[in-house]
């Protein structure tokens, strides 16, 4: 989660993806982890291509690369937000470019929300229903902050995992959160009104400029609170 937290706030950064940038070193040394992580993984005799495929391979990249533009905008619309078409065509394009930094090759990048959207429905109908890994690994994400170091508070940490199974709640849908056994939580009701409160931000700021523009500092502020929270010294 930390490594994901840092690479976002890098990435998304103002100017960040130039050669000599935070966001572009975190793309580029990503990208070796990868090949790395290819070549020790084939090395395992127990892994199999004919089961699993290829792994890190380029459909389950592109796949990823669209979570974190076209579901990312998603995620907004859902929370209430309204983002324009000028935001929404800047993120496409954006993770466009970190696609191809990651050598995602450039016929599978997208370029419309058209585009994204068939892409990620065809890779999710190659996808098997979820399994016992499926349900694991969400269960490691959704219990991740009842395990964070940079806070002792049991009461803090228990608020951040009742939050959080409410955004997924409200996000995912009843099924995909049976399916998956994410609990259910009152804390959905929370979210709700947090959704409203972004409702609310995002009329004044489509009024005015200038509140759009603290809006937007303050959003990439608060996120880089967040980064130094999970990458400081426990």
């Amino acid at each position: 989660m930390a490594d994901t937290v840092v690479f976002w706030v890098n990435v998304t950064g103002k100017n960040q993806l130039q050669r000599n940038q935070a966001g572009f070193y975190n793309t580029i040394t990503t990208r070796l982890i990868h090949s790395y992580s290819r070549i020790m993984i084939l090395k395992d005799p127990t892994w199999d291509n004919s089961k699993w495929g290829k792994p890190l391979n380029l459909w389950d990249m592109q796949a990823t690369n669209l979570g974190f533009s076209i579901a990312f905008i998603d995620g907004l619309i859902k929370l209430g937000f309204k983002p324009t078409q000028q935001e929404i065509n800047g993120t496409l394009h954006l993770w466009k470019y970190v696609g191809y930094l990651l050598g995602i090759p450039e016929h599978l990048l997208v370029d419309t929300e058209q585009q994204a959207a068939d892409a990620l429905y065809l890779w999710s109908k190659t996808q098997k229903q979820a399994d016992a890994d499926s349900i694991a690994l969400a269960q490691s994400l959704y219990l991740e902050p009842k395990t964070v170091s940079f806070t002792n508070s049991t009461l803090l940490k228990n608020f951040v995992y009742q939050t959080n199974l409410g955004y997924n709640k409200l996000m995912l849908g009843n099924q995909t959160c049976t399916t998956l056994q994410i609990p259910n939580s009152k804390a959905v009701y929370w979210v709700r009104t947090i959704k409203n409160i972004n409702k609310a931000m995002q009329k004044m700021a489509d009024r005015s400029i200038s509140f759009y523009s603290k809006m937007v500092q303050k959003g990439y502020q608060e996120q880089i609170k967040v980064c130094e929270l999970y990458t400081k010294p426990t």
